[in-house]
């Protein structure tokens, strides 16, 4: 459909919502090579350009990301394999032994990958227009966020659309409870985020970080690499 121009010169395909009968639930489907220039709406966001939201397939896959939450949010917590397929069917990659605690909260799924033995508690949100990585025996704690989307500042840009930035989290990282992680953050392993922190900047590996903006409080002993870590979580 091409692009047309609205009056106060903002491009209309920024300025609304699709026509709702055209809006089905489609899982966003990540390309393994992005093209350059990229071509889609998807293609921008997952390169970090300016993109536009309100894209039809992008509302699409949030429709299919939310259909796969209200059966993860809502089942029996009893019925293990019926939160086990939603939550299958919703992320990018998962390893075995995750354990995500309802209500969960995310926008694609697609970009989220979450490595062995993860345990995210209640309330978290993931945004995930970028990529959100996680290693492996992570823990979250209650109301937790993470941000990849973000805003130009320059209110005319801000209005033609947003753009994302990927988070990564090394494995073995506990971050504390309502704790937020802005976009581009890497935080590297055996780190501990103080909870009710906010993660502006990146976080060294085996350090501890905590406030608004999170700073380095001290560093944590380094795991001894004969030492297996043992996997609390089987289920998943």
């Amino acid at each position: 459909m091409p692009e047309t121009k609205a009056n106060d010169g903002v491009p209309a395909s920024y300025s609304g919502a699709p026509d709702a009968a055209s809006i089905q639930s489609i899982k966003l489907q990540v390309p393994r090579i992005i093209p350059s220039p990229p071509n889609t709406e998807a293609e921008k966001m997952l390169a970090g350009q300016l993109y536009n939201c309100m894209d039809l397939a992008l509302v699409n896959a949030r429709v299919f990301a939310k259909t796969c939450l209200q059966r993860m949010n809502t089942q029996d917590l009893t019925d293990v394999d019926t939160r086990a397929q939603a939550l299958m069917d919703l992320l990018g990659t998962k390893e075995t032994g995750v354990w995500i605690e309802p209500p969960f909260y995310c926008d694609y799924g697609s970009n989220i990958h979450m490595g062995e033995a993860t345990y995210v508690n209640v309330n978290c949100t993931f945004l995930d227009g970028a990529p959100i990585r996680i290693g492996k025996r992570c823990f979250f704690g209650p109301k937790v966020s993470i941000y990849t989307n973000t805003h130009p500042i320059d209110p005319y840009e801000r209005a033609l659309g947003d753009y994302s930035k990927p988070v990564t989290i090394g494995d073995d990282c506990w971050v504390g409870g309502s704790a937020i992680i802005l976009p581009g953050i890497t935080i590297g392993e055996g780190s501990t985020i103080g909870a009710g922190s906010v993660v502006t900047k990146d976080v060294a590996s085996y350090t501890i970080v905590a406030g608004n903006p999170a700073r380095k409080i001290k560093d944590v002993p380094r795991i001894d690499s004969d030492k297996p870590i043992p996997s609390r979580f089987i289920m998943y």
